[in-house]
Order: structure tokens, then C-alpha cells, then sequence
């Protein structure tokens, strides 16, 4: 196809000898036989002419090029033009304008240019050269009127080091103000490169402070060590040392060329990636749809809780796990728990992102409709950092459930921005304004705030739902539309964008069975069978299908079952088949009327056995010394009734073992008469009884081994 050459085009010759090779055609033969070029870069160059033909082949033979960028290219609009600039511009323009306001031809033929410039020189009275001068910048620049700005942005070498003449650059210091010997000295070659050397020691590779950057870099490399005379070592300035503003500039100059290097060295790698990386796109760019990829991250909630049970037991900050679908901004699940992070929570959000959440609001009170938060789905994608969901975690996901699982890089959560900035708005608009949080660290002075704790998890559950539901309303400011989008007039809020998604943007999402989920999400135990059922953390479960396992339990002694339970909800249980694979609900069985009990999770339960173990053991020890003294008392007694028997038998008469047993049943009879009569009086058989005093008897108690209980 034949090159079309157009007037301000930037043509290459790579076969010319001169250093500066690249034109300008500044004008056309209107019958194509020839043109107008000049070199733009040379400084006395002038138009000059060209056979077009010789252009042609030069195109088609690649010694010449066709040049896209333009250096003179101005695209300032007039407005963001300085005054002054302005005003230069239009003298020369005024200047040349008679001669290439009419776009006469003339003035590019060299014999008529100089005609023109006489003439012109004669009515303006100003310099040839200048009109030259004039006119070569506005061929060069574009033939444009802003080709004629001024260069002042060029004047004064920008970035060049300016060479020591004697005289001290810059702004006079407060010493030289004072004493003029003292205006300081210019950084010379060795004082920059021991300034640089100093700041890369101590401010990149030790991080340090900038000042104290420059204190060691001064104690390093402008100071003298003199001894005195106790022996003890003395720095003292050197006459040319440089001020910490030369140590800054210097440093940051620098600095400045490899800018990306330095703060690296300063903040470390991983900071660096994770907080002044450039960004190169947003989340919704690997999504295409409702359940494309989904984000799971956790926290520590920035908030104190009390127990269930009691609430004057502050239990610590809850574990907080949102999973978010990057397409919409749409928090489809949540968990809060006090374990550790672990799988067992990851599996419980995932759990609840795969759930209905009519039927789990309704659990915390809450009455939605599920047109209000309609996700119960699965994803194609789950990215996760290198936490709970990392090797065969992950890969029972991938194996069991189809979901490819994704983990982030260590220490970048950057890479899960949009959940991260999701757990930002639950602590802006929620958790911050109730009892017991915490957005700084405490000043001096200032009130705990666990003392302000005030919610259970239950309730703070409660309030992380009403908080989800709110976000998942709100008008997204930032968010990316497409054209479809726009033409569509779709509301940007995160529940309207999942429905468009659901129509224009299907196919990402799916389902899994209720019973299916549980068997793989749910953490498993063993429970023990008794009589009353299946006994699992201070909880009966039952059924019939476990009838047979209750009679033999009760007949053989308990036996071990394999279950699998949810952490949050103790209505029910699931009985593990044999296989492994399928699941039997089983039902809490109702021997209580606590609502609070009701309420309690089995991480709750848990707390609560904790806490009751530690006030057995508290028990155990009072038990014991409570022990040891009725043993004392008792002892005593029967220690003091043995000294009164062998005193009876050695005053009374003497009898035979027989006679001893024989006359058991009268002596019965007698001891019952005495008993009934002892309230009325005393009888007159005890008053005949011998008095035996026991104050001179002595009590030793014996020694007992505490060790057996």
C-alpha cells in the first residue's frame, strides 16, 4: 500500500550521516512532484528541498522511517500556560506573522525568503537573526503559534552537578549569618560520596532515622577521636563537614534514582510490596461473575466479650471470617467464634457461605426474607492466604466439592483487598461504637476498655448480621461499571449487582447438598453412648436408630460413636456412617428449660467447662481439708468413748464374751426405755452411772496419706 505523506510529518533518514537525522515536512507540491523539509534538532537548520519520489522509495526501502512521537509536541491548554510564556509567544508571533500567517509558499524558497526578512527587518526594526530565530522554532515546532513558547523550563542544566568555583551554593546557614567565616562549604565529590555511603549504611540497610542517619555518618567520617588525657575518647568536628540539609538532599538525589530500590531497603521487601507497589488493576478483573471468585480472609475482632453464663467473665475478642464474592463487593458468609484461627473455623464460614440464610438469621432471632441476602452458592475460585486452607485442606475442597482453592502470597493481604476492606467497614460502622472496643491502643490515663466489655458472642453475632445485611445495601462509589451496566442503569449496590449477575453474568455458581456440606465441612468427634442417648459435651442426642446402641449401653457399659457436629449450634448432632460418607441427624434432647443453655454454642460449653474445671480443682483441695478436720472430730469422739469403756469394764464387774452377747436384746429394750424418758427427765439408771472425767485424756490424731484422694 502506497505511503500517504502529510504536511508535519517527523521522517528518520538511517542512512544520513549527521547525528540528528529526523525532519519535518513542512510543506507539499500540490502536484506531488516535490516537498519541503527541515531538520528539527539542528540549530541553523533551514528549509530545504525534496523530491517526493526519492521520500517513496526511501519508505519502501527502509532507509527511512516514520517517526509517531513529536518532542515540540505542546498540549497545555491555554489556560495552564504562564502569563510571561504567553507573553513572549505572541511578540515572536507578531513578529513572523506577516510572513507565515498566509501559508504563502514563498517564504520557503531562499532567494524570496531573504526579500521577505529585508522588508520585514526594515518595518520592525529588530534583527535579522532574530527573525530567523523566530521562524526556524516555529518550523521545527509544528508550524503552530505554541511552537514560539519559551524554553525556560530548559534554562539552568536541571540535574546537572553544578562544579566548585569557591563560592557556597544555596541558602546562607544561621552560622554564616552570624560569622561570616562560617557560611559552610560546598559537598564536594569525595563529601557526597562519603554522605551517600553513610545514609545507604544507616538509613537503608539499619534503618535508622534520617537524623541519626546523619549523627553516625558524621561520627564515622567527620570527626577526629583524640584521647585524653584520663584515658577517655573525645570526637570533635572537622572543619568541612556537611549540614544536615546537604546530608538530606544529597541523599534523597540519590535516592531518587532508584527510589523503588531504596524504600525497599528501608521498609523491607514485604512492606514494600504491600504498601507502595504499583497497582496494576483491581479485584473485579479476575472476576466475570457472581461466584467467579470468592475471598476469605479472618480477624481479631476489635472488640472485648463476656461469657454466656456469667457476664462478669470477659472472655477476650472474638475470631471475626467474612467470605466476599469479588464480582459483586457481597458478603455471602460470616462466622464468629473464640477458637484459635483454624480449619475447623475456615470450614464453619465456607459452611455458612454454602447455607441458607433465612434459616440462619432466623436461629439469631433475625426475620429476613430471602430476597434480602439470596447466596447459598459455591465458587469456582476461593482465594485464600497461606492459612487454614493450605495443602489437604484445600484439596478437600478441590477433590470434594470442585472449588479450585487459591492461596495468596505469605504476609500480602493486599492480594485480598476487597475482604480486607470489608472487615475496615464493619469496624467503622459497627464494632467501634459498642461497649468494650477499641480503634487505638489505650494513652495513659485512659479508661480499659475490657472493662466496658458488655455483649456475648450470641449477641455480638447478632450484631455483625445487622451490619452485613446494611453493607450488602450500600451504594458503591469506585465500582468498575461496564457498558452493560451503564446502558441497563444497574443500581451499584452489592445485592443489585448479584442479581444482574445472575442473569447477564451466569454460570459460575452452583449448589451443594445440605447433607453433602455438612459431611465435609464439619468437624468430626467421638461421643459416648449411655441410657439417655448419644452424650456429647454435657448434651443427650437421640433417636431411633441408636435405640439398639442405648439398651446395650445400658446393659454392657457405654461404647464410642463417630460424629460430626457444627461449633455454633447444639440442637443437633450428625451420626457418621461406617463409610464415612453419609450422615444421621440427631436431636438435643430437651431435659432443660435454660434458654440460656439453648442459646450456647459448644465453643461456649466449652468456656463454661473450662471454668468449672477450675473451681473443682479449687474444690477438690477444700474437700480434702474439709475431710481432714470431721476425721479429727470424730476420731476424738470415738477415741474419747473407748477411754470411757475400758474404764467401765476395769470399775464393773467382769463378764464373759456371752454374757456380753447374750444380753443384747435386754439391754436393747432397757436403752429404748431411757431414750423415750430422757426428754422428760433423766432416768434413774443414768443417774446411777459413774462420771468419768476425760479432761486429763490426751487426743493424738493419727497421720493420714492425702495423696489417695
Amino acid at each position: 500500500m502506497d505511503t500517504l505523506l502529510v504536511v508535519n510529518m517527523l521522517l528518520n533518514f538511517k542512512q544520513s550521516t549527521e547525528d540528528e537525522s529526523i525532519y519535518r515536512i513542512l510543506w507539499i507540491d500540490p502536484q506531488g512532484l516535490f516537498l519541503i523539509l527541515i531538520n528539527i534538532h539542528k540549530s541553523s537548520a533551514l528549509p530545504i528541498f525534496q523530491d517526493t519520489s526519492t521520500i517513496l522509495e526511501g519508505i519502501q526501502d527502509g532507509n527511512i522511517s516514520i517517526e509517531t512521537e513529536d518532542p515540540f509536541r505542546v498540549s497545555l491548554p491555554d489556560s495552564e500556560i504562564p502569563i510571561r510564556y504567553k507573553e513572549k509567544r505572541d511578540e515572536a508571533w507578531n513578529l513572523i506573522e506577516p510572513l507565515v500567517g498566509n501559508k504563502n509558499p514563498d517564504i520557503f524558497d531562499p532567494k524570496k525568503r531573504g526579500a521577505l526578512i529585508n522588508i520585514l527587518n526594515l518595518i520592525t526594526v529588530r534583527r535579522k537573526s532574530l527573525i530567523y530565530q523566530y521562524l526556524r522554532r516555529y518550523w521545527q515546532g509544528g508550524q503552530i503559534k505554541n511552537a514560539l513558547l519559551p524554553h525556560w523550563n530548559q534554562c539552568g542544566a536541571p540535574g546537572v552537578t553544578r562544579q566548585d568555583n569557591g563560592i557556597k551554593r544555596g541558602r546562607p546557614n544561621l552560622l554564616g549569618q552570624i560569622d561570616p567565616t562560617k557560611v559552610g562549604y560546598n559537598a564536594d565529590e569525595i563529601m557526597r560520596g562519603k554522605i551517600i555511603i553513610g545514609a545507604t549504611t544507616y538509613r537503608e540497610t539499619q534503618k535508622k532515622p534520617l537524623m541519626d542517619a546523619y549523627r553516625f555518618t558524621l561520627k564515622k567520617f567527620f570527626m577526629n577521636k583524640e584521647i585524653g588525657e584520663d584515658g577517655s575518647l573525645h570526637h570533635e568536628l572537622m572543619e568541612r563537614y556537611p549540614t544536615y540539609i546537604q546530608f538530606k538532599y544529597w541523599y534523597y538525589k540519590y535516592r531518587d534514582k532508584g527510589y523503588e530500590k531504596a524504600l525497599s531497603n528501608i521498609e523491607g521487601d514485604r512492606k514494600f510490596l504491600l504498601n507502595y507497589r504499583p497497582l496494576s488493576g483491581r479485584s473485579t478483573d479476575i472476576s466475570f461473575g457472581p461466584g467467579s471468585v470468592f475471598q476469605i480472609d479472618a480477624t481479631i475482632g476489635d472488640i472485648y466479650l463476656v461469657s454466656i453464663f456469667d457476664r462478669t467473665r470477659i472472655i477476650g475478642k472474638p475470631i471475626v471470617y467474612l467470605v466476599v464474592d469479588v464480582f459483586s463487593y457481597k458478603i455471602v458468609g460470616i462466622y464468629v467464634g473464640i477458637e484459635e484461627m483454624s480449619k475447623i473455623s475456615a470450614m464453619m464460614a465456607l459452611d455458612n457461605t454454602l447455607s441458607d440464610k433465612v434459616e440462619f438469621c432466623s436461629k439469631y432471632g433475625i426475620n429476613i426474607s430471602s430476597d434480602d441476602w439470596n447466596c447459598h452458592h459455591k465458587p469456582e475460585i476461593l482465594l485464600a492466604d497461606r492459612g487454614e486452607l493450605i495443602g489437604y485442606y484445600g484439596d478437600d475442597l478441590v477433590n470434594n466439592a470442585n472449588i479450585d482453592v487459591t492461596n495468596t502470597a505469605s504476609y500480602r493481604a493486599d492480594m485480598k483487598g476487597l475482604v480486607e476492606h470489608c472487615f475496615n467497614l464493619l469496624n467503622i460502622r459497627a464494632i467501634h461504637d459498642i461497649p468494650g472496643s477499641y480503634d487505638k491502643p489505650r494513652g495513659r490515663g485512659e479508661r480499659d476498655p475490657r472493662l466496658d466489655a458488655t455483649l456475648n458472642i450470641y449477641e455480638f453475632t447478632q450484631i455483625l448480621i445487622n451490619t452485613v445485611l446494611c453493607l450488602n445495601h450500600r451504594y458503591l462509589h469506585n465500582y468498575p461499571v461496564c457498558s452493560e451496566m451503564i446502558t441497563q442503569h444497574v443500581n451499584l449496590k452489592p445485592n443489585e449487582l448479584w442479581n444482574w449477575g445472575m442473569i447477564h453474568r451466569n454460570g459460575y455458581l452452583s449448589t451443594v447438598d445440605p447433607m453433602q456440606r455438612k459431611a465435609l465441612l464439619y468437624p468430626r468427634d467421638t461421643a459416648a453412648v449411655d441410657g439417655m442417648g448419644l452424650s456429647y459435651k454435657g448434651y443427650h442426642y437421640s433417636d431411633l436408630s441408636i435405640r439398639n446402641w442405648q439398651i446395650k449401653a445400658r446393659k454392657e457399659g457405654r461404647s464410642k460413636l463417630e460424629i460430626a457436629y457444627h461449633p455454633r449450634i447444639t440442637d443437633e448432632i450428625y451420626l457418621v456412617s461406617k463409610d464415612g460418607k453419609s450422615l444421621k441427624p440427631l436431636c438435643r434432647v430437651e431435659n432443660s428449660s435454660d434458654e440460656l443453655f439453648k442459646m450456647a454454642s459448644f465453643e461456649d460449653i466449652d468456656d463454661y467447662n473450662f471454668k468449672r474445671r477450675g473451681i473443682k480443682a479449687e474444690e477438690t483441695v477444700n474437700d480434702l481439708e474439709q475431710w481432714a478436720d470431721f476425721k479429727h472430730k470424730n476420731e476424738a469422739i470415738v477415741q474419747k468413748a473407748s477411754k470411757q469403756k475400758k474404764l467401765a469394764e476395769k470399775q464393773g464387774i467382769p463378764k464373759s464374751k456371752q454374757e456380753k452377747l447374750g444380753s443384747i436384746r435386754e439391754n436393747r429394750e432397757y436403752e429404748k426405755e431411757a431414750l423415750r424418758t430422757l426428754e422428760h427427765g433423766t432416768p434413774t439408771h443414768l443417774k446411777q452411772q459413774v462420771e468419768i472425767p476425760i479432761d486429763d485424756l490426751t487426743y493424738i490424731a493419727p497421720e493420714y496419706d492425702l495423696s489417695k484422694w
